[in-house]
């Protein structure tokens, strides 16, 4: 199923977004309720930790959902796994780009990463590539709506 998803999403993501001329924004996760993308050119290192921005987008709207999709930059450890990742700053937004709550601001601990869960997507990712990767999408919330799109036809 998973491999259904990210098939269709990439399908349509791709194609919505030809016309683009630089591309940031890349789907590399996706689960029933959320598609996971990173913004490549925000990727940088210090030794084993990559700093990133990622996305989440809810692609099961709710009435309770407080936002419909939030960025986040966060520290990857690439190198010890128990480390896993850690949050910096996150900010939430509904899905036309307005702002859903305040940001958080608060560097977390660092957290572990399970297998196969949408952030272990994430670092496999992160730790296997650079900037210099591109994505189909400039916007963030270009892609959230794009990702949403894609679910539904699925």
């Amino acid at each position: 199923m998973k491999s259904l998803v990210m098939g269709v999403l990439a399908l349509a993501v791709s194609a919505g977004a030809a016309a683009a001329q630089s591309h940031a924004w890349e789907a590399v996760g996706v689960s029933e309720g959320a598609v996971m993308a990173v913004d490549w050119p925000s990727l940088s290192r210090s030794g084993a930790v990559a700093r990133v921005t990622i996305g989440a987008v809810v692609t099961l709207s709710s009435a309770d959902s407080p936002f419909d999709y939030a960025t986040s930059v966060i520290d990857v450890d690439c190198a010890d796994r128990s480390r896993g990742y850690r949050t910096i700053r996150s900010s939430f937004f509904k899905i036309d780009g307005t702002a859903a709550a305040e940001d958080f601001t608060d560097v977390t601990d660092w957290q572990a990463i399970n297998d196969r869960t949408l952030m272990n997507d994430v670092k496999r990712e992160v730790c296997a590539s650079t900037a210099a990767r591109a994505g189909p999408f400039d916007d963030i919330t270009e892609f959230a709506v794009s990702a949403r799109a894609a679910v539904a036809a699925r």
